[in-house]
């Protein structure tokens, strides 16, 4: 991030003139916008049994002062041969793929550009297996 300095002085001329209480107050300018991402994941429940279905929700939220573009996105999910990963879907983006890594149990793929303030979700859905 580049600051640039922007000096504001002031000056007073007269005569008989006293100036008092001079003070030099630099002002910094911030020229280069600032793009900050913020993560928030949520599920639809604490606790699953076999056969049950779990949601979760992650919400990528642009919060900086500039859009975000090429937004690369990477889920670690829980790695138990008891667990399906049945679908998932991504709102608030179009053109937006996807790929889920069935060895390493990893969602990745690109969200797309995320504009300053807009969100884009990925909701997984996820079916546990019975136990044999």
């Amino acid at each position: 991030m580049s600051q640039t300095i922007i000096v504001n002085k002031a000056s007073a001329k007269g005569s008989l003139t006293a100036i008092t209480n001079v003070t030099n107050n630099d002002v910094k300018f911030d020229d280069s916008p600032e793009t900050t991402l913020s993560i928030t994941k949520t599920a639809s429940a604490t606790i699953v049994y076999p056969g049950d279905t779990l949601t979760y929700t992650v919400v990528v939220t642009n919060t900086g002062t500039a859009s975000a573009t090429s937004v690369a996105f990477e889920d670690d999910l829980p790695n138990s041969s008891n667990i399906v990963y049945s679908s998932y879907s991504v709102s608030g983006a179009t053109g937006v793929t996807l790929t889920y890594d069935s060895t390493k149990k990893i969602l990745s793929g690109n969200l797309g550009n995320i504009a300053v303030g807009t969100a884009n979700a990925v909701t997984v859905t996820i079916v546990t297996n019975v136990v044999a």
